[in-house]
């Protein structure tokens, strides 16, 4: 091997591995972003919490990053209502299981607002009498009312939670 063909090939070798490592760079960075955006992603869960006679459902961001709602539907028995006309029917719902007024929370999202991480926020909260057995009123609750909250992440990909899928 002559001294010129060293200096070919140890130049060909040089520019071979700077360029490997130029593409190596590049996909970590590709790899690194997708996982920055699978890491802020929200998950909103539905939790059901049936204790002491008391019912109570939170809509829980269970992810990093923030959610931002774009659209709420409330449906009662499979017809799309307003919010105003859900309230007033999950009242009338209410009372007839005698709930207990005091401290009663029917709590509505409203569009463009954000869930931070970790954030639990009360749907519906209601104390009972002893007599009435929750686990009927929640199954009954289920079949008259879903809603479904379209929401967002900071990079705008959107995700859709419904009430009677999403929930632990």
């Amino acid at each position: 091997m002559t001294k010129d063909e060293f200096y070919f090939y140890t130049t060909l070798a040089t520019i071979v591995i700077s360029l490997s490592a130029l593409g190596l760079s590049i996909w970590n960075g590709y790899l690194s972003r997708k996982h920055n955006r699978l890491l802020v992603n929200p998950y909103l869960l539905g939790r059901v919490r049936l204790h002491e006679n008391q019912f109570k459902y939170e809509i829980v961001n269970d992810h990093l990053g923030p959610a931002v709602i774009n659209k709420i539907r409330y449906f009662a028995n499979g017809i799309n209502i307003n919010e105003n006309d859900f309230s007033e029917l999950m009242a009338k719902f209410f009372k007839e299981y005698n709930y207990i007024e005091q401290g009663a929370v029917i709590g509505l999202l409203s569009e463009n607002s954000i869930l931070a991480s970790g954030t639990r926020f009360i749907f519906i909260k209601s104390s009972f009498p002893k007599d009435i057995d929750l686990d009927e009123l929640y199954y009954q609750f289920t079949q008259k009312f879903k809603f479904t909250i379209t929401y967002s992440c900071i990079y705008n990909i959107k995700r859709d939670f419904e009430s009677d899928k999403d929930r632990l």
